[in-house]
């Protein structure tokens, strides 16, 4: 399967980077949340092929993010 754009959401800067910098060599258009907040607005703007998130983020938990976009 290929994708051609990517969401990382992480509260942690360094693993955004360098997962998007990994993903960017690639070819792929990459969209960065810090928070599952941030990424509600992003994602308000349109779905990315695939999201790579932490699921273990202060505020909220990443899966409660995923969970209704399962269903798009």
């Amino acid at each position: 399967m290929s994708f051609r754009t990517a969401m990382v959401v992480d509260d942690d800067l360094l693993f955004r980077r360098i997962r998007g910098r990994l993903l960017n060599d690639r070819g792929i258009q990459v969209t960065m949340a810090n928070s599952c907040q941030d990424a509600v607005e992003a994602l308000s703007e349109g779905l990315p092929d695939v999201l790579f998130v932490d699921l273990e983020m202060p505020g909220a938990r990443g899966d409660r993010l995923v969970r209704p976009l399962r269903q798009v």
